[in-house]
């Protein structure tokens, strides 16, 4: 996390909340259901690093939903749920009791939707940081593994990348979740952040 001082990194976390909270607030008023947000930890971190710790918190293939950015800055950001957790949550949201199970095609459709609400939040709580307009494509799932994803965003980025990671636990209904969101970042990106959170 040497990317950012304590005082940047306490301000990133600040806006990370922000955006979190509203997201949380939206996906309550949608489902009728109270969500329980644990406080998010946010750290930036080289792409090849996060990669790799990552792939030991997330082995194998997970369930992402990934948002494509652009506009001042262009990116990649990403919802990233182990298998069991991602039907666990779907389930919960098609008023089942949180079980994990087989997804089906509608089932992903429902998580991207909640995917949508949540990464449009993010990137636009990140956007207004940095007074800039910030411009989603439609979210896509996908299976794969950590690497296999990261590496195909640095293939498409260029150059040398940092990742803003956000790591939190919810609790909807009473079932514990955890999830991970990933935002790809080049360094022109990285320094109107640091700018922005000094500001």
């Amino acid at each position: 996390m040497g990317d950012l001082t304590l005082l940047q990194l306490d301000a990133l976390t600040e806006q990370v909340n922000i955006g979190f909270g509203r997201a949380a607030a939206v996906l309550s008023t949608l489902l009728g259901k109270r969500i329980l947000l644990e406080a998010p930890l946010a750290g930036v971190y080289p792409l090849e690093t996060l990669a790799k710790e990552l792939s030991l918190l997330l082995p194998g293939e997970i369930t992402a939903v990934q948002q494509v950015f652009r506009g001042r800055f262009f990116g990649d950001a990403y919802i990233l749920l182990a298998h069991e957790h991602a039907a666990a949550l779907v389930d919960l949201l098609l008023g089942g009791p949180g079980a994990q199970r087989q997804m089906t095609s509608s089932d992903y459709e429902a998580l991207m939707e909640v995917g949508n609400i949540v990464l449009n939040n993010f990137l636009g709580t990140f956007g207004n940081l940095l007074r800039t307009r910030i411009v989603f494509s439609l979210p896509r799932v996908r299976l794969e593994t950590v690497s296999t994803l990261l590496r195909a965003s640095l293939a498409r980025t260029r150059g040398s990348q940092r990742a803003v990671l956000v790591r939190t636990r919810f609790a909807l209904e009473g079932v514990a979740l955890e999830g991970h969101l990933v935002m790809i970042l080049n360094l022109a990106a990285l320094d109107a952040l640091r700018q922005a959170l000094d500001g």
